[in-house]
């Protein structure tokens, strides 16, 4: 009894599944049960930008007599030739729905990379997160294959960091033109004449100064004529 108990716990230890982003550990959905297919209908030639989201669609087909909630897509990107140690978080966006036998459903959702890797070749792995009737999760691998990770330009953001730079400049060039064309102006600034002293009374009241007209129109009048002494 006692061994029976430790080779069904190896066997659950060893039971195949994947952990989500969470760290949950989701055993994986029998193929008698539920099969799943996904692609990459933008990546026909299987090169991923770094930069972009990526769009994802998988269809569903349940095989069993059970039936299942697709909750949604999660996954990761390995460098091809690494251990395993550094991998990528793929996170998916969009809805889910319900999975039965009378249908075929078909999902669409736009796939994130959560961490950036160096380009090159990457083995992508996109699982699906099932819950079954007992609401328990469960996991199915949708697409495993290598892909090619290549760096994309973003000229966007060339653009943009251009114009700040310009602006930057701008600035910085108006304030120190207006600064020195101040300093320049109190440069070119003329000195002011000093004004002069009043006048010294001798040169106010100076006796050699010519007399005025019409002090002249008066000593050559008729009337100082006469009264002159003859």
């Amino acid at each position: 009894m006692f061994l029976y108990f430790i080779l069904a716990l190896a066997f659950a230890e060893e039971r195949e599944g994947v952990s989500d982003l969470s760290g949950n550990f989701l055993p994986l959905t029998p193929k008698t049960q539920v099969d799943g297919r996904g692609l990459l209908p933008d990546y026909p030639d299987f090169r991923i930008s770094m930069l972009r989201p990526f769009r994802f669609v998988s269809s569903f087909a349940v095989t069993g007599e059970e039936s299942y909630g697709f909750v949604g897509v999660f996954g990761y990107a390995t460098p091809v030739g690494d251990s395993g140690d550094y991998r990528s978080n793929i996170t998916g966006y969009g809805a889910g729905g319900s999975l039965t036998k009378e249908d075929y459903p078909t999902f669409v959702h736009i796939c994130q990379f959560e961490e950036t890797l160096e380009p090159g070749p990457v083995n992508l792995e996109l699982w699906g997160k099932l819950q079954n009737n007992q609401n328990q999760n469960e996991s199915i691998l949708l697409f495993n294959g290598t892909v090619e990770f290549y760096e994309e330009t973003d000229v966007s953001r060339y653009i943009g960091t251009g114009f700040l730079y310009l602006f930057f400049v701008s600035v910085v060039g108006g304030i120190i033109y207006i600064i020195f064309s101040k300093d320049k102006i109190k440069e070119s600034k003329p000195v002011s004449k000093k004004k002069k002293g009043p006048k010294d009374y001798s040169q106010i009241h100076d006796r050699s100064r010519s007399p005025s007209p019409g002090a002249n129109k008066r000593s050559q009048s008729p009337q100082n004529r006469s009264s002159s002494p003859k």
